[in-house]
């Protein structure tokens, strides 16, 4: 379990330092002496995006734009950021809001975190009113709940009241960009007939979705201390490991989600393997064959070609029944083999659920086709399963190589 701490911990310290060339649209930066510059613009995440601006041009390095350096950026034909100043606990701050909807009446949005979204609105010659939505917790019977409170439906009833016939529309919005943009819209066709109002929207990521074969190179040691309770604490029940075995697969992959980072994606894998474990004088004392799901969230890096990734996830195994059954368990004790028990097929779990973490990296071949080195760790509780409380548990490590097959919609 520590090295999979470790792993999220510089898996994350890392996300921080790392900008690839894959994560850039194009797009315009306008400066505040009205000049504009044309290259590419990172894009990230809603939060990132209203922080600051990371701009590329062919054969130079990146350049860092702040709020207060420039007016304003946007990708081309999609989002759009300009730099306003809000209040933020009480003083002036300035940000990237990034700017829904242009027209009689302005939509912004500004992301404080991905659970705190804030929304302003600009009438055509008036200055930014903030929309609010406050969370109060209410008494109800016995339970607690949380309400919203909608102070926003009276701030935009009052800041549109040249449009009363738009009140009642107002009164059922939602807070959220889709509802705000829709009442910005009917606004401006209601109060403006020569022209028409102008969404801005985030580039649309098409979902990418990888199939691959996996080979795989497995190694396990299990920790069988104390589990059968044997009353003698100067025997050791020990370990029991793993003989190698080579396992295959297949892979699946899905990424370009809109609602987070490209960087981000969803795997998944199906492995059959052979798992052959001896006790410590050699004798294969379980044999059997055993499938493993496994789902990760991975993280990847583009450079060029490559990728490097690092995941977390869940694993589960299904086993068959040993074909050695009958053979006899032995321990040590007092430097001598001590013959234990036999082991039936009750003693081991049919099923077994566990955690892993991997690194690995990718080369892109062509567009479609790529190849992928990576190296997995994972932890087992409860090998044997059979009752509550049980401390067996494993390590499993592995090597895998596999070639995928891109598809994209």
């Amino acid at each position: 379990m520590k090295k999979i701490c470790l792993l999220f911990l510089f898996s994350v310290s890392f996300i921080h330092f790392v900008y690839s060339q894959t994560d850039y649209w194009p797009g315009v930066v306008h400066l505040d002496n009205g000049d504009s510059l044309t290259g590419k613009l990172f894009y990230g995440s809603s939060k990132f995006n209203s922080e600051k601006c990371l701009f590329r041009q062919d054969g130079k390095g990146t350049r860092v734009f702040y709020p207060q350096d420039i007016q304003s950026y946007r990708f081309d034909g999609a989002s759009f950021f300009v730099s306003r100043k809000i209040d933020f606990n009480g003083q002036g701050k300035d940000v990237f809001l990034e700017w829904l909807i242009k027209g009689k009446l302005n939509l912004y949005l500004y992301a404080d975190s991905m659970n705190s979204i804030r929304y302003f609105i600009e009438k055509e010659g008036d200055v930014l009113h903030e929309l609010h939505n406050t969370k109060k917790e209410v008494e109800f019977s016995s339970y607690t709940i949380t309400k919203d409170q909608r102070e926003y439906v009276k701030e935009l009833i009052s800041l549109l009241q040249d449009t009363p016939d738009l009140f009642s529309e107002i009164q059922k919005s939602n807070f959220d960009f889709k509802s705000l943009i829709r009442i910005a819209k009917e606004y401006h066709n209601r109060v403006c007939t020569n022209e028409e109002c102008i969404v801005f929207e985030r580039p649309r990521r098409k979902i990418v979705l990888t199939v691959g074969l996996v080979g795989e190179y497995f190694t396990s040691q299990v920790n069988m201390t104390d589990v059968l309770n044997i009353g003698d604490p100067s025997i050791d029940t020990g370990k029991m490991k793993q003989t190698s075995s080579i396992a295959g697969g297949i892979t699946v992959d899905v990424s370009n989600f809109n609602f987070v980072s490209p960087r981000f994606s969803l795997g998944a894998e199906l492995v059959r393997m052979n798992s052959d474990y001896v006790n410590i004088i050699g004798d294969t004392l379980l044999s059997f064959n055993q499938f493993r799901s496994s789902i990760q969230f991975k993280y990847s890096i583009p450079i060029q070609k490559f990728k490097a990734n690092f995941s977390l996830g869940a694993s589960s195994y299904w086993r068959g029944d040993n074909k050695y059954a009958d053979r006899q368990w032995y321990k040590e004790y007092a430097n001598s083999l001590f013959k234990f028990a036999f082991f039936d097929n009750s003693l081991v779990s049919h099923y077994q659920l566990g955690f892993n973490g991997k690194v690995g990296a990718e080369y892109d071949l062509t567009d479609r086709i790529n190849l992928a080195l990576s190296f997995r760790y994972e932890y087992c509780p409860q090998f044997m399963g059979g009752y509550v409380g049980d401390p067996s548990y494993c390590h499993n490590f592995s090597a895998q190589f596999g070639v995928g097959y891109r598809f994209r919609r």
